[in-house]
């Protein structure tokens, strides 16, 4: 599941709606009573705005699951993304980013990955480059992932048009992940179809055969 997680020791702590990206699988039937625990706590004590867990839970119900750092809203992405909103937000940098990362290597070990993506969004390209020296530093392996948002590649223009609804947009509204803006925006990826096999592989084909890259089709 793809999970919204928070740092206040209070899992219903509604002091801000900032909350980070974490994906989690279950690898055996442990994990997966953990994953549904965690799910219902999400909605019943974390629920604001979105379904929260927060770092003291996950680390209770761990055992048996394997974790992966998530697109540019995870914890370790957001803080290598110093965009004029994150840095408003507090992102800190590099050294922040390792350091997140290494916590949750120490709670998972091998079970945890750093992801990289490849969408054509700006920011991605961004921090590439920065996600790969973490993991050689870390010895965090990487996953290549590809957000699945809709099937066909046919259906992007309609997704685009549901997140402008959602956010209240105008297809008229430039994207900001593209073009840098830092104002208004609407939903930027066109590039969030089901991939498999040579698909999948193409982006990352550099990255691949350097670094043993694991490679994972269609995560939500």
């Amino acid at each position: 599941m793809e999970a919204y997680i928070h740092n206040n020791p209070d899992i219903s702590d509604k002091s801000t709606k900032q909350r980070f990206h974490i994906c989690l699988y279950a690898k055996d039937e442990v994990g997966y009573k953990n994953l549904m625990y965690l799910s219902s706590q999400a909605y019943l004590k974390g629920f604001y705005y979105y379904p929260r867990i927060n770092w003291e839970l996950l680390k209770k119900h761990s055992k048996g699951l394997i974790c992966s750092s998530a697109c540019l809203q995870g914890e370790i992405s957001w803080h290598l993304n110093l965009s004029e909103r994150n840095l408003k937000f507090g992102a800190k940098g590099y050294e922040e980013a390792k350091r997140v990362a290494l916590r949750y290597k120490e709670l998972f070990g091998d079970d945890f990955y750093i992801e990289i993506m490849r969408h054509g969004i700006k920011h991605q390209f961004d921090i590439d480059s920065k996600l790969i020296k973490l993991s050689k530093e870390t010895g965090i392996k990487l996953l290549a992932t590809n957000d699945t948002h809709y099937t066909e590649q046919k259906d992007a223009d309609a997704h685009e048009a549901f997140m402008c609804i959602a956010m209240t947009n105008s297809m008229m509204t430039p994207r900001l992940g593209i073009e840098g803006n830092s104002g208004s925006w609407r939903y930027s990826c066109q590039n969030s179809s089901k991939k498999g096999g040579m698909g999948q592989k193409r982006p990352f084909g550099r990255i691949i055969s350097q670094r043993g890259l694991r490679k994972n089709t269609s995560r939500r």
